[in-house]
């Protein structure tokens, strides 16, 4: 596994020339890298900690809305990660200037949840739904990026080995409770709604009419009570497409 880790990285640094670290900390760096013959823009990570099999899982498989991976390899701690780079503003900036529309935030829902599907289908949560980890592209539809604290569903654990996601977004069970599930998604994704409509956290404020039970539903403290999938969630949300 350590020759592979080194011939990948060999590759990269013959073939594509680096182009801009995007983030870089103690435990994880993220870069793109562009093809010096096709001009294809890819992301490399270089993570300790990363839970490889689940990243690993994904190779092979597409979905619109969310980047394709490439290649996982691991040596020791440390595990790479090739994939797709994704062109577009991070609805964390797109938020700093303005709230959205209801039909705009329904639409990116709608793209999430189609992303979420995907991930779920393939027995994989997110765990980080947030504004940064989305970003909007050419299309203007909602990419789902960031799989760092991705997991499987596990038959074996009761509750999360690591407590993780971002707090404000992070539902109830993931400091500890129970085992993160499709719903542990579907609360962050509500509380994301919200803030797109109402620049607030749900439980300040919410808006009036079907949205605002939608993200109600979405965010209940009881994970029961909340969507069981994002089908049904999204099924929801086409009804308030042409809500201004």
């Amino acid at each position: 596994m350590e020759d592979r880790y080194k011939y990948i990285l060999s590759v990269i640094e013959n073939e594509y020339d680096a182009d801009a670290v995007l983030r870089q900390t103690d435990t994880v760096r993220i870069a793109s890298y562009v093809h010096k013959a096709s001009e294809k823009r890819i992301l490399l990570i270089v993570a300790e900690g990363q839970d490889s099999d689940t990243v690993k899982s994904l190779i092979g498989t597409k979905c619109r809305n969310v980047p394709e991976i490439y290649d996982v390899c691991t040596n020791g701690d440390e595990t790479l990660i090739i994939e797709e780079f994704i062109t577009g503003t991070r609805l964390s900036d797109i938020l700093g200037e303005k709230k959205l529309k209801a039909a705009e935030a329904v639409k990116y829902c709608i793209n999430i949840c189609d992303a979420l599907a995907f991930l779920h289908s393939n027995n994989i949560v997110h765990r980080d739904i947030k504004p940064s980890n989305i970003i909007i592209n050419a299309d203007n539809e909602a990419m789902l990026i960031d799989l760092q604290t991705a997991r499987k569903i596990s038959e074996e654990h009761d509750n999360d080995t690591k407590n993780l996601g971002t707090v404000g977004y992070a539902a109830p069970e993931q400091f500890g409770i129970v085992q993160s599930m499709p719903s542990t998604d579907i609360y962050a994704l509500g509380v994301m709604l919200n803030e797109m409509l109402t620049g607030k956290h749900p439980s300040i404020q919410t808006p009036e009419g079907k949205l605002g039970r939608i993200i109600e539903k979405c965010t209940h403290t009881q994970m029961l009570k909340r969507y069981q999938d994002v089908y049904e969630l999204k099924k929801d949300l086409k009804q308030c497409r042409r809500i201004k």
